[in-house]
Parts: structure tokens; C-alpha cells; sequence
């Protein structure tokens, strides 16, 4: 089993399939960067990982687009991902900031860090280029991102946000809040 076959199982609590490789490591290649989330700031102990990439929308403006952040079970539930995009979001200092996610706990950790923009989503959307955005009730969703079987498969623990279906992702993205 290679390095990211163990991330993944880590992090979803299953074997890899396919689909869910394939998922993985498209994430993985998308990304310019990708970080290591440790257990404390003393700690060797990595307790998920994110990638992410620094963009620019249509008008010029600097953001970064969070394309996966995972913490593992063992971690969950202690704030380490919220603080490892807490610092992301302050470390980058763009004035924007976004993500994919069927999560609803993502979607509550990006408002506590900014401000919700419709229009910024629109445009960060088509910054993205590779992604069918589609305006479903109050939801921007990049329809059938993730595969059949892929990382958010049927059997997910994760709480999904409303109006998504399983191959769908909501599309956000915030203003950051001044520090």
C-alpha cells in the first residue's frame, strides 16, 4: 500500500477502491500545495493533510481554493482542522478564500472565518475552470465532482449538507474576516 492509499484509509476509515484512488490522487495533482496537519505544534504527529492551491479570479483578485482537508478519526473533533485553516487563511493573507465540500462542519468552520459571497463563488467557480457550476436553491454546486465509489461515496459518515447528492460538492467561498 503506497503513502496515499494509507492517508486515505486514515482518513475515511475504509479500503481504498478505485474510484476513491483515482478521487485521491486527482485532488492530490490539482494541488500546488499541500500540508501536513499535526496533532499539536510539539507533536510528529501528522493528524490529516490538506492541499490547496493559490488562484487568481477573471478580475485579478488572489484567493486560495481548499481542495481536500482530512483529519483523521482519531483527531477529529479537537479543532485541528479549523485551526490549520485558520492559519492558512492568515498565513496566504488573500482576501478571499474557498472550497468543495459535501461537509457540513467545513461549511460552519468557513463562516466562522469569513463572510459568504455568492458573487465570489461565482467567480472563483469559473476561476476554477474544470467544474459545472450549477445554482441549485440557494447552493452553487459543481455537479458530479466526485465518482461513483469516489471519496464521498454512498456510505460516507459525513454530514451532508442539504440539496447535495452524493456525487455533488457545494461550492463556497468567504471574504475573510479582518484579524
Amino acid at each position: 500500500m503506497n503513502q496515499l492509499d494509507d492517508l486515505y484509509c486514515r482518513a475515511f476509515g475504509r479500503e481504498v477502491t478505485e474510484a476513491g484512488r483515482i478521487d485521491l490522487r486527482t485532488h492530490m495533482r490539482e494541488a500546488h500545495r499541500i500540508g501536513l496537519i499535526m496533532e499539536s505544534k510539539s507533536s510528529s504527529r501528522v493528524a490529516g493533510f490538506a492541499s490547496y492551491n493559490l488562484l487568481t479570479t477573471r478580475a485579478g483578485d488572489g484567493f486560495f481554493h481548499l481542495g481536500g482537508l482530512l483529519v483523521f478519526p482519531d483527531f477529529q473533533g479537537r479543532g485541528l482542522g479549523s485551526s490549520f485553516l485558520q492559519n492558512l487563511v492568515d498565513r496566504e493573507g488573500t482576501p478571499y478564500f474557498g472550497f468543495h465540500t459535501q461537509n457540513t462542519a467545513m461549511l460552519r468552520t468557513g463562516g466562522h472565518l469569513g463572510q459568504y459571497s455568492e458573487q465570489l463563488t461565482i467567480q472563483m467557480a469559473y476561476s476554477l475552470g474544470s467544474i459545472r457550476p450549477e445554482k441549485r436553491g440557494g447552493l452553487i454546486v459543481d455537479c458530479d465532482r466526485y465518482p461513483p465509489g469516489g471519496l464521498y461515496g454512498q456510505n460516507t459518515t459525513v454530514r451532508r449538507i442539504n440539496g447535495l447528492g452524493p456525487r455533488d460538492a457545494g461550492i463556497f467561498c468567504f471574504l475573510r474576516n479582518k484579524s
